[in-house]
């Protein structure tokens, strides 16, 4: 069977209060399953909406496959044939949008959960995912309100991923012990027993936003400098919620390879689970 590529993008979930993310995660898209789709549908603006489509929990529960459907309506133009040019009329209703899918493929490491969205434009994004949570969250759950962000892993698009942030809140740079003792800050050449990671935390201003030494700070990463190990970086999307971006996992796939239905174009749903599976074994 023919293929189509998938590209997905790679999460930790988080949350606040601190608690243990794994099993509120599971116990609420339960929840949201039980419900009536009906009530399962939540709106993006006045012509997209979404719902939880199915929940499967799977591998002695260290493992789940999550499916959501999104659909674009009130915008009904004729329809124009590829071979013979000939137009027609589209029959579907204004109220009535093509059904996409998309993919998440979640795995739990004690009280962590790690996860693969797939992305594509015409789905849902990682925003979206994340306001659909907490909606439900709000309505399910009782106190307290869990209220749930993400933590992007990027490795090339780390440059991209910043400019997105419509602020940078703090950065975090992870630097090696050495440079204690180096001419930079000359604090103590007595460093036997220091941890070997040395944390920096740099913060905004109120209402201000340091996106540009975020973007210095990697860029020295990008230019050989050994003593910064690592980059956490927290801002602000588009939609107010809280973003956090780190360079820590440095190997990952972007894309996979899933068969597709030529009937109608669609990814075969099993076949991108099975991929994601995958992948998911080397995602920690």
């Amino acid at each position: 069977m023919s293929t189509k590529s998938r590209k997905i993008g790679f999460f930790y979930l988080t949350a606040l209060p601190n608690i243990n993310i794994a099993e509120s995660i599971k116990n609420l898209l339960t929840d949201i399953t039980n419900l009536p789709k009906e009530e399962r549908k939540f709106e993006l603006g006045s012509n997209k909406f979404m719902l939880l489509d199915s929940y499967t929990l799977t591998n002695n529960g260290l493992k789940s496959k999550v499916l959501f459907k999104s659909a674009t309506h009130s915008y009904r133009p004729n329809l124009l044939h590829r071979d013979t040019v000939e137009e027609r009329e589209n029959p579907k209703l204004l109220e009535e949008g093509d059904s996409e899918k998309t993919h998440v493929a979640m795995k739990f490491i004690g009280s962590r959960v790690c996860f693969i969205l797939e992305k594509k434009q015409a789905g849902i994004n990682i925003g979206q995912f994340i306001t659909y949570l907490n909606n439900y969250s709000h309505t399910l759950v009782g106190d307290p309100i869990i209220i749930y962000g993400y933590e992007t892993v990027v490795k090339e698009n780390f440059l991209e991923e910043i400019e997105r942030l419509s602020r940078v809140v703090s950065t975090q740079v992870v630097v090696d012990k050495q440079l204690l003792g180096s001419d930079a800050l000359n604090f103590s050449e007595n460093i036997d027993s220091v941890k070997h990671d040395i944390v920096v935390n740099v913060t905004a201003k109120n209402r201000d936003s340091i996106t540009d030494f975020a973007q210095d700070v990697f860029a020295l990463i990008n230019g050989g400098r050994r003593d910064i190990n690592k980059i956490r970086i927290v801002g602000r999307n588009q939609s107010n919620q809280e973003v956090i971006i780190n360079t820590d996992f440095l190997e990952r796939q972007e894309y996979i390879n899933a068969e597709f239905r030529p009937g109608t174009g669609e990814v075969v749903t099993d076949d991108v689970f099975l991929k994601m599976y995958e992948v998911l074994n080397n995602f920690e």
